[in-house]
């Protein structure tokens, strides 16, 4: 059992570490928080509360101060292991994790730009140096104790993934954490999402330490009228809510290469960015009801770790561009863009019955669609 001295007024008590309050040879009570972050000393049913500081230190060790000199470190025991979890953005504390006493501290958070925890207690700020990492889109902020490195924490923030509001960066994403009895806070992170090609899901990457560190957000991709939507699934109702982003895009890509890019734009004025996600796949086409319509088959990762048959498809018509070239045209409103398509992958013929297999030549002439990607019709 550990102990660390507490002036309240003239007296000096000692607390322990599984929650009692000793003064002298005497024990006289127990200590707890309260929701300033305040120590209370309950004794004969009584209440005291004592201003204390709370800081994470260089080690991301969470100590306790008074009038400016620490008087306990949480961490500080080697033969036992202390216990951090967020509930609401409070953050419940266990000195022994194996034990029953647990209070709480009532912080402020933040992300800075090197993607540190920042903890703001009571005007009193500091940072804990840990990563953003999880491959069933929670946020999940891991640290060690630096001092033991085998000790290892993490601490989960409930909430749901949106898009940034800065037009000017539409693959950034935001996270809105829940917040006991306060409106909800806000995270914002300064790197871009990317297509994880392996698992074809959304990938926030961030390189820290000389290490490449990645939360993966599962979900489901769609296309319609010129937006990317990702539906996000989550692990289970403790994690967040589920929200869909939404990108508007151009669409391009080749057939060679099986992969469609999709251009982003900004959300304020439309125009096109060079920020580009990338979903690698097979091409694919079918003739059904009257209509011909360009696809992309892939195979993507779901919450559960299984792995499912995807497809995107572009409802659109195809036009010859060159000899050798040809491209699927898809057209909303007033918008156009084109997927380039190799002569090797189209299969032609004489004009057939249906109007809707036939394509214009370069040269003006009309010839039928017989067969795309391998698909005949």
């Amino acid at each position: 059992m550990r102990t660390f001295d507490l002036k309240r007024g003239a007296d000096t008590l000692t607390l322990t570490d599984t929650g009692k309050v000793n003064k002298g040879a005497a024990e006289v009570g127990t200590w707890g928080t309260n929701n300033k972050s305040q120590i209370v000393i309950t004794e004969a049913g009584a209440a005291s509360p004592v201003d204390v500081d709370w800081q994470f230190d260089a080690n991301n060790h969470l100590c306790v101060a008074q009038a400016g000199k620490k008087v306990f470190d949480i961490n500080g025991d080697l033969a036992s292991t202390p216990a951090f979890r967020v509930d609401r953005a409070v953050m419940f504390i266990k000195p022994i994790e194996t034990g029953t006493f647990e209070f709480a501290i009532r912080p402020t958070w933040n992300l800075n730009k090197t993607h540190d925890l920042v903890m703001t207690v009571n005007g009193k700020e500091s940072a804990i140096d840990g990563v953003i990492s999880d491959r069933n889109s929670a946020f999940r902020f891991r640290f060690v104790d630096k001092l033991e490195p085998i000790e290892t924490f993490a601490l989960l923030f409930k909430g749901s993934w949106h898009n940034s509001p800065d037009p000017a960066q539409p693959a950034a994403v935001v996270y809105e954490y829940d917040i006991d009895g306060a409106a909800n806070g806000v995270f914002t992170l300064p790197n871009q999402l990317v297509v994880d090609n392996n698992s074809l899901v959304l990938a926030y990457n961030y390189d820290k330490a000389g290490r490449t560190h990645s939360t993966q957000l599962v979900g489901n991709f769609n296309f319609d009228s010129f937006e990317l939507s990702f539906a996000i699934e989550r692990k289970s109702a403790a994690e967040g809510s589920s929200t869909t982003l939404r990108f508007a895009v151009d669409v391009k890509g080749k057939s060679a290469d099986g992969k469609i890019v999709f251009s982003l734009k900004r959300s304020d004025t439309g125009g096109v960015t060079t920020t580009e996600l990338a979903i690698g796949g097979k091409f694919t086409a079918r003739f059904k009801a009257g209509v011909l319509t360009v696809g992309v088959q892939f195979s993507q990762r779901t919450i559960n770790g299984a792995v499912a048959a995807r497809e995107l498809t572009f409802a659109g018509k195809l036009v010859q561009t060159s000899g050798t070239t040809f491209a699927w045209q898809l057209r909303a409103g007033n918008g156009s863009t084109e997927i380039s398509i190799s002569a090797s992958e189209v299969r032609l013929g004489t004009v057939g019955l249906s109007a809707d297999l036939n394509v214009v030549m370069a040269d003006g002439s009309t010839q039928s669609v017989r067969g795309m990607f391998g698909v005949s019709f």
